[in-house]
C-alpha cells in the first residue's frame, strides 16, 4: 500500500494451540538504497514484500509499482555483508499474465510473497477501482520466469460492495507461507466487520488460511486479529494504521508488523506483535462483537536510535554464525525522493 519447525499435519486445515516462551530480537544493521538509485535504467523501489530463499541464499522483494515507473516486477536481493549490513540488487524479473503479456499500468497493486514447496511465488494483489476497470483482492501464483501459473480463489466476501468487502486500498497486503498453509490479511477491517481503527478505537480484521487439496491451494478457514488502535498521542491527531505483514513462527505462533503514519506529525508508527491463531471464523459474517485474542508486542521501533519509514516487508533471513536466525524487515520508498529503501536486520534472540 502506498503511504526449524516440528509438526503433526492432520488432514485438512490446521490451527496452532498457545505458543509458549519470549520472543526478542536485536538489531544487527540497517542499509539505505536512496530513491534516486536506477537499476537497469528504471526506477528502484516499492518495496512491499519480502522473502528469503533459503535453498538459493537470497531475497526476492515485490515492488507495488502498478506498472507506472515500468512493469511490474519482483528482484532478487544478495546479502553482500550482515555487518555491516549491505543488500545488492543483482536481478529484476518482470511478472506476465495469463497471456504472457506485461501488466497493464494500474491492473494490479502486488503486496505480498511467498515461496511455495515446488519454488513458485505466490503474491498478493490489493483490490483496483478504476473508471474502466475493477478486479477484487487476489492471490497469484507464478514461476520463478515471472510467468502467471494460476490464479487462487477468494472467497466473495473480501470483494468490495455497498456495505460489505474490502476497504479500498486496505486489502490483502500480507503474504507467508508456513507448516505446509498460505496465509494472507486484510489490512484494515471489512466494512462489514467494524470501522477503521481510530484515536482509543482498535478494531477487527481476517487472516485467511490456504491448504492445498487435489492440487489447488483453496481457503478453508479464517481467523480473526485485533489491529491496534491508531497509536496518535490524541484524539485530535489523525493517521492511518493496517497490518502489513504476517510471518509464521517455529512454535506455532506468528508475526505481524503494524504500521501507522501520524498526517499531523508526519511521523511512522511501527510494531511487531506475536501471536496465537483462535477459533475458524470463517462462517462468521461479522465480528463487531467478537471477543479479543490476546498477542503480545515484540518490538515498537521508535525505540530504535534512526528516522523510521514506511515499513512494509517482513521476512526470516539467513542464519548467523552463533546458529542464531535473523529478521529482515524493509520499507516501501513510495518512488518519493524524500524517502528510502529501508532495510532492517535483526538477531533472533533465543
Amino acid at each position: 500500500m502506498k503511504f526449524i519447525l516440528i509438526l503433526l499435519l492432520l488432514t485438512g486445515c490446521s490451527s496452532f494451540t498457545e505458543s509458549s516462551g519470549d520472543f526478542k530480537i536485536k538489531l544487527i544493521d540497517s542499509y539505505e538504497i536512496q530513491s534516486t538509485f536506477l537499476f537497469k535504467d528504471k526506477p528502484f523501489g516499492g518495496l512491499s514484500g519480502i522473502v528469503y530463499d533459503e535453498k538459493n541464499k537470497f531475497f526476492w522483494a515485490i515492488s507495488d509499482d502498478r506498472s507506472q515507473h515500468d512493469h511490474a516486477r519482483i528482484y532478487k536481493l544478495n546479502i553482500l555483508s550482515i555487518s555491516p549490513l549491505k543488500v545488492e540488487v543483482s536481478e529484476v524479473i518482470y511478472l506476465q499474465d495469463e497471456d504472457g503479456n506485461f501488466f497493464k499500468p494500474g491492473h494490479v497493486d502486488f503486496e505480498g510473497v511467498a515461496i511455495l514447496p515446488n519454488g513458485n511465488l505466490i503474491l498478493s494483489s490489493e483490490s483496483i477501482e478504476h473508471d474502466d476497470f475493477n478486479y477484487p483482492p487476489r492471490i497469484m501464483e507464478f514461476g520463478i520466469d515471472g510467468q502467471l501459473v494460476k490464479n487462487w480463489a477468494v472467497r466473495e466476501k473480501y470483494t468490495r460492495k455497498t456495505g460489505e468487502g474490502v476497504r479500498q486500498n486496505k486489502s490483502f497486503e500480507s503474504m507467508t507461507y508456513f507448516a505446509g498453509s498460505a496465509y494472507t490479511a486484510v489490512e484494515n477491517s471489512l466494512v462489514q466487520d467494524g470501522t477503521e481503527p481510530a484515536f482509543g478505537v482498535p478494531t477487527w480484521l481476517r487472516i485467511a488460511q490456504y491448504r492445498q487439496q487435489k492440487g489447488y491451494f483453496t481457503p478453508c478457514k479464517e481467523f480473526a486479529y485485533q489491529l491496534s488502535a491508531l497509536p496518535a498521542a490524541n484524539a485530535q491527531e489523525q493517521g492511518d494504521t493496517g497490518l502489513v505483514e504476517l510471518l509464521g513462527n517455529d512454535d506455532g505462533s506468528f508475526l505481524a508488523l503494524e504500521r501507522s503514519f501520524i498526517y499531523n506529525t508526519h511521523r511512522n508508527v511501527v510494531r511487531l506483535f506475536k501471536f496465537k491463531l483462535g477459533k475458524n471464523i470463517m462462517n462468521q459474517y461479522s465480528l463487531k462483537k467478537y471477543v479479543a485474542t490476546k498477542k503480545k508486542m515484540v518490538m515498537d521501533f521508535s525505540e530504535l536510535d534512526m528516522t523510521l519509514d514506511n515499513l512494509e516487508g517482513m521476512s526470516w533471513g539467513p542464519i548467523l554464525s552463533n546458529g542464531h536466525k535473523t529478521l529482515m524487515f524493509v520499507s516501501d520508498n513510495n518512488f518519493n525522493l524524500k524517502q528510502r529503501s529501508l532495510f532492517l536486520l535483526f538477531e533472533v534472540i533465543p
